[in-house]
């Protein structure tokens, strides 16, 4: 808290001891920044981008240009650890395939015992497989 004294709050939602030690006490925050400045240079000059994973996401879209990409290289910023870098999709040109393989949280903490994958058309829901919540899930 020391190396931003604008914090007023810092979320550590099912934190427990071990992963705050692992995600807030040995972090290189230097390299961490290095990382994220080059993250987002990178990612400002991109216009299209796709995404996959090996739990089979599958998704691409543009950049909207009008948004800037920002990256706060603070240790902590606002609600968040370590803030990632910020960029903005143009909605309307999300297709594709997410994979969720590790947790729906908040809505269902814990984690996933199978994948659930929602499948995007022009930023639209079009289909949702996967595990057991997925019955329970409802995007919008």
């Amino acid at each position: 808290m020391a190396e931003n004294r604008r914090l007023r709050d810092f979320c550590l939602a099912c934190m427990d001891v071990d992963m705050m030690i692992r995600v807030l006490g040995r972090v290189n925050r230097t390299i961490l920044k290095k990382f994220q400045q080059s993250f987002s240079d990178m990612t400002a000059k991109a216009k299209h981008v796709r995404m996959t994973t090996p739990p089979g996401e599958d998704v691409e879209f543009d950049y909207d240009l009008r948004q800037p990409i920002t990256c706060d290289t603070g240790y902590t910023w606002s609600d968040v650890m370590a803030r990632q870098p910020g960029w903005v999709p143009d909605v309307d040109s999300i297709n594709g395939t997410i994979a969720f393989n590790s947790s729906l949280f908040p809505r269902f903490p814990g984690v996933l015992s199978q994948t659930v994958k929602r499948s995007i058309e022009k930023r639209a829901t079009v289909g949702l497989e996967g595990g057991k919540k997925r019955s329970r899930t409802r995007f919008g």
